[in-house]
């Protein structure tokens, strides 16, 4: 369960309007036609302003005379960007560059085109190009390092906006984006060096220290952001922006300690809602559970139309068992945010811990029902009616027409494998063995990892006496799994069908010693762990 911080504070750049409203500068810095009579300084103002309907008067009346102008083409291709008109935009971009080819500014404003489209692989094209032809273009080199970015070659990115950097040392939006390519990097010594960098350019007025903190926070720097955050709070010691993120860094640094000071002192200043969501969870960090779910309550008190804090609280009460609390909290929950799915699976989770495994399959089968295409409701009612054996032809029917909606997901297929395996097997009808066969080698296909698809084909094999071929799954599930006591004490019978007395006895000990590691916790305790961990990612 991750808090909810202020780390969104990061200015990400995109591939969008704001290249678009800046990219007339490119072509002035390389010079305008001698004895041009289109005023380019006009149509720059324009531009930079958004009175796009200037601009394009000025630049089809001037193509009008002049069609061979490769810059007023660009520029013509800049502004129909910028009024939402892609295609003819592409047209003046190309037209521009097969007026002039070597015109480093028109690829490069084709290049931020076909990155605000999606083609990534044409504007890296693109970019590549105008730096062939200006190898010193700081712009052709940050566009090229963003496109690198988004397609996930980080390192040619990193070089490509060092590069930039370098070119352009005082331009701070160069630095950021050079910046944000060091932390997902996980570059953090460099990183800081360029936080120093960008802090010296902002002017005496500005604080940069927030803001940057933030940044290398989001970017798992946290020994960076806390360094930079202190110097925002010495600038600003009452912020409780900078307090907050400050006390965030430290508690995702594993630093709870640091983290209470900071926070309960901001709590005294000026509490919140979002300082008493945060705080519940640096107290059940710390091991101060009653604190925790107090500040977790608080958090509602303050703020009940947040829907997370609504979430977080109920799952601080399951963690700890608190059935009954957690189903009472959730049934309010669910009637104040009826269109929650998080909501509605924790309602059904807390059913599940109280025993009342009806109300809980009712509840994953509603959720399934309002939300056909999210996999977890399907997932948890599944599990859970694995316990219950309720309502099986419906779940069935659900999971079939989610897997036929949804091809590429593994357990779907391990689910309705695993019901037609059990059928198989109490049937032994040829007919029920073929429909269970293709559904679990579908579902090992898209998953090979997945042990409990192995375990269910090593039944397969048993039910045909297919032992060889049996073994060898359960090993598989074995391996992947090594604590699946059911495949042992399975693998240990079919080592007696094989004639191998010795891995036969062996596989029974280790069963025996599993089962009873088992037999201390209950099936609904097995499948709560499950169910959690699912909630919490």
């Amino acid at each position: 369960m991750l808090p909810h911080g202020r780390y969104s504070l990061t200015c990400s750049r995109a591939f969008g309007t704001p290249f678009f409203r800046a990219a007339a500068l490119l072509f002035l810095a390389s010079g305008l036609l001698p004895g041009a009579t289109l005023d380019y300084s006009r149509i720059e103002k324009a531009i930079s302003e958004h009175n796009l309907r200037v601009a394009k008067q000025e630049l089809d009346k001037y193509l009008q005379a002049e069609p061979h102008d490769a810059r007023a083409h660009m520029l013509l291709g800049i502004v129909l960007d910028e009024q939402n008109q892609p295609d003819k935009a592409e047209q003046e971009f190309k037209e521009a560059l097969r007026l002039q080819p070597d015109l480093a500014a028109a690829h490069i404003n084709l290049g931020k085109h076909y990155a605000r489209r999606g083609d990534l692989a044409m504007a890296a094209h693109e970019f590549d190009s105008a730096i062939h032809l200006d190898p010193d273009d700081a712009t052709a080199h940050e566009n090229f390092g963003l496109v690198l970015m988004a397609q996930g070659n980080q390192t040619e990115a990193l070089r490509q906006l060092q590069t930039a950097a370098d070119l352009a040392p005082r331009q701070p939006s160069v630095l950021m984006d050079l910046l944000k390519a060091q932390l997902a990097s996980r570059k953090f010594t460099e990183a800081r060096t360029t936080v120093a960098k960008i802090a010296a350019l902002a002017p005496p007025s500005v604080d940069p220290y927030a803001v940057l903190g933030a940044i290398q926070a989001e970017g798992g720097d946290f020994a960076g952001a806390i360094e930079t955050l202190q110097k925002a709070r010495a600038r600003e010691p009452n912020s409780t922006d900078v307090q907050y993120n400050l006390g965030l860094a430290y508690y995702k640094s594993g630093d709870p300690g640091h983290a209470l000071g900071i926070l309960e002192s901001s709590q005294k200043q000026s509490d919140s809602g979002e300082i008493e969501n945060l705080l519940g969870q640096v107290y059940e960090d710390d091991r101060q559970y009653v604190k925790a779910a107090r500040a977790l309550q608080l958090a509602i008190d303050l703020e009940p139309a947040n829907e997370s804090y609504r979430f977080d609280f109920a799952f601080e009460l399951l963690k700890h068992r608190s059935f009954d609390v957690a189903s009472v909290a959730s049934e309010q929950a669910v009637r104040d945010f009826p269109d929650s799915l998080r909501l509605r699976l924790i309602q059904g989770v807390s059913y599940f811990g109280r025993g009342l495994y009806k109300e809980s399959v009712d509840t994953f089968f509603e959720a399934a029902r309002r939300f056909p295409d999210a996999e977890l409701p399907l997932y948890c009612l599944a599990q859970a009616a694995g316990v219950t054996g309720d309502r099986i032809d419906e779940i069935q029917a659900l999971v079939a027409a989610y897997a036929e909606r949804h091809p590429g997901q593994s357990w779907p297929y391990y689910f309705l494998g695993q019901l037609a395996c059990q059928h198989a097997e109490t049937t032994g009808r040829a007919e029920d063995i073929e429909k269970a066969g293709p559904l679990l080698r579908k579902s090992i296909e898209l998953d090979p990892g997945y042990a409990e698809a192995h375990y269910q084909f090593g039944n397969l094999y048993s039910t045909l006496t297919r032992w060889r071929d049996a073994a060898e799954e359960y090993r598989k599930a074995i391996k992947l799994q090594p604590s699946m006591s059911e495949a042992h004490y399975r693998l240990a019978r079919t080592y007696r069908h094989l004639g191998d007395s010795t891995n036969a006895q062996m596989e029974f000990q280790i069963h025996q010693r599993l089962a009873q590691e088992e037999s201390e916790r209950s099936r609904r305790d097995q499948d709560l762990q499950v169910f959690l961990y699912k909630l919490s990612r």
